[in-house]
């Protein structure tokens, strides 16, 4: 006898951060297909395969838009793309999302490109001639002894020899000189004998990461190991928290903006970021790319019902039934003025709400309301002053935030569910649109807020 299997209903289909799987990515995005093609069709026509690009303007590539629009995604979207077309090209996705520092979104890339390169470099393929070339072995040994900065406490390296490295280096030739050349050439000489030169290396900076991955990605380049290389840095502008004007300094990001031109200078470097548009408009060191405040990238609410219905036919096709009516995500899709990070992050919350309960059924808006009020007032009891700030600021009709002098919202849950990060800038907030919907519902603020 046959017996339907139990629907156990999945820990967080409505996720909005894009997935990490290459299919599961593609079969979930919906609604950007004008931006997909635009995004693939101009970066393919003229990224820099192969060195073809010696344009002096070379600048790297961005993707902008307001917060919760979709730019990871689509970006990751294109990077996928693009490998289908052209399986030999390299893709590498870094996260600079709250990672505080440049430093660490450039270990982080130094990391994934020592594994290409040594993956390359020494695969069962490479010709006898390759390993030989002088330049291809001074590259090997540089790398091998970065790595020696991963284990803690190592304070400098020892290049010993140095001077074979300069021996017969040829300075002229297409694309100028190799990359290791150049870094040669400006190594400062310790001590030297007749025959031999030493160098110290201490711990490398940010700039310093950026020219040793440019180390890695010329050479493969040069010996015809690797054709074109598109490393995506994710959330450029989201670097670090904003806290406070005399805790936020520029220096960080100005540091990861000079490592980025550094890497796309680099022939068959394509660097590709994704930011708010208030970045990319005070930056104007990037290419764009897409703009997904044009009114042709707009989505509809029925855009946003379509991605809803998609997350339920590809993460939960067995589902007895779909846990909002339509009528209750219209009025979401319309609420959230068809911003749809906004629309998955309040699905996210009230699903957690609904996977709990004793059976599975199909709920309207009102039930949705509910779910909201009571998560905002469970968080509201331990932040009292983040709530204040919300509530104050709906009741008098203000759907943007200021925390110059305070952000009230840091490391709290409101963050990124009930306010995100304005497309305006990093020191203001957006309110999602639902809390005219939940403010109504609420008691009054009982906490007076300190900032203006």
């Amino acid at each position: 006898m046959s017996h339907t299997p139990v629907f156990v209903p999945p820990p967080d289909p409505f996720k909005p951060e894009p997935p990490e799987k290459p299919a599961v990515l593609k079969a979930l995005f919906c609604g950007r297909t004008r931006a997909l093609r635009q995004g693939t069709e101009t970066l393919r026509s003229y990224w820099d395969y192969d060195g073809c690009r010696e344009d002096s303007d070379k600048r790297p590539w961005i993707i902008h838009g307001e917060s919760r629009a979709g730019k990871s995604h689509l970006a990751r979207h294109i990077l996928v793309d693009l490998s289908e077309h052209a399986p030999e090209i390299v893709t590498l996705v870094i996260p600079a999302r709250k990672r505080d520092s440049a430093q660490m979104v450039l270990e982080t890339l130094f990391g994934k490109l020592c594994d290409e390169f040594f993956n390359r470099i020494q695969g069962p393929n490479v010709p006898g001639a390759v390993l030989l070339n002088p330049m291809v072995q001074n590259a090997i040994l540089l790398i091998e002894r970065l790595k020696s900065f991963g284990h803690e406490g190592t304070p400098s390296i020892t290049i010993a020899n140095s001077k074979g490295w300069k021996t017969g280096l040829d300075l002229s030739g297409a694309h100028g000189l190799w990359a290791i050349v150049k870094l040669v050439l400006r190594w400062t000489v310790e001590s030297s004998g007749n025959a031999t030169e030493t160098v110290t290396l201490s711990r490398p900076g940010v700039s310093d990461l950026a020219n040793y991955c440019c180390v890695m990605v010329d050479t493969l380049w040069r010996v015809k190991l690797v054709k074109e290389v598109v490393i995506l840095f994710d959330d450029v502008d989201l670097l670090s928290d904003y806290q406070s004007a005399e805790i936020n300094g520029q220096r960080q990001r100005c540091l990861l903006s000079d490592a980025l031109a550094i890497l796309h200078k680099t022939p068959c470097v394509d660097v590709l970021v994704t930011s708010r548009s208030w970045y990319a408009m005070a930056h104007k060191e990037f290419e764009e790319l897409v703009d997904l405040n044009q009114e042709a990238h707009d989505l509809s609410e029925g855009d946003l019902i379509a991605i809803h219905h998609q997350r339920h036919n590809v993460l939960m096709p067995t589902a007895p039934c779909e846990f909002l009516n339509e009528m209750a995500l219209l009025q979401l899709a319309h609420d959230v003025k068809c911003i749809p990070g906004v629309f998955l992050q309040h699905l996210s919350q009230a699903y957690k709400e609904h996977k709990n309960e004793d059976q599975w059924t199909q709920h309207d808006y009102e039930w949705f309301i509910k779910r909201m009020c009571a998560t905002f007032e469970r968080n509201r009891k331990q932040y009292q002053s983040a709530a204040a700030e919300i509530l104050s600021a709906v009741h008098a009709g203000r759907f943007e935030l200021s925390v110059s002098d305070q952000n009230f919202f840091l490391n709290t849950p409101f963050e990124d569910e009930f306010v995100y990060q304005s497309y305006q800038g990093e020191k203001s907030y957006s309110i999602s649109g639902l809390m005219a919907k939940i403010v109504p519902r609420l008691a009054a603020p009982s906490v007076v807020p300190t900032a203006p």
